[in-house]
């Protein structure tokens, strides 16, 4: 069983493909809302673990709305980016702009 398959997915953040077992898999529902882990439901967006750039590149190329498929107010963006364990001096009214490293 050394071959086994192992399930990868795209990194929303850097675009890298991974074994899901490296990246943190973030849900939106419309009945369940803000989801995180495998087993959340809705529409999925999978970001490396840990990985700070990740979530801010996500959030600049306002990656998210585009994988959930649904517009996102800024509420939500800021609860992932709380969630994902950073501090968010998210501004929030444009939530990639703290992320913003060249200013």
């Amino acid at each position: 069983m050394g071959n086994a398959h192992l399930p990868q997915r795209t990194c929303i953040g850097c675009r890298t493909r991974r074994p899901v077992g490296d990246l943190t898999r973030i849900s939106w529902s419309d009945t369940s809302g803000l989801g995180f882990g495998r087993a959340a439901q809705g529409r999925g967006a999978w970001l490396c673990d840990g990985s700070e750039e990740c979530l801010a590149a996500a959030l600049a190329r306002r990656a998210f709305p585009r994988a959930f498929r649904r517009s996102l107010d800024d509420s939500v963006l800021t609860r992932i980016a709380f969630s994902m364990g950073k501090d968010a001096g998210l501004a929030i009214g444009d939530p990639a702009r703290a992320y913003d490293n060249r200013s």
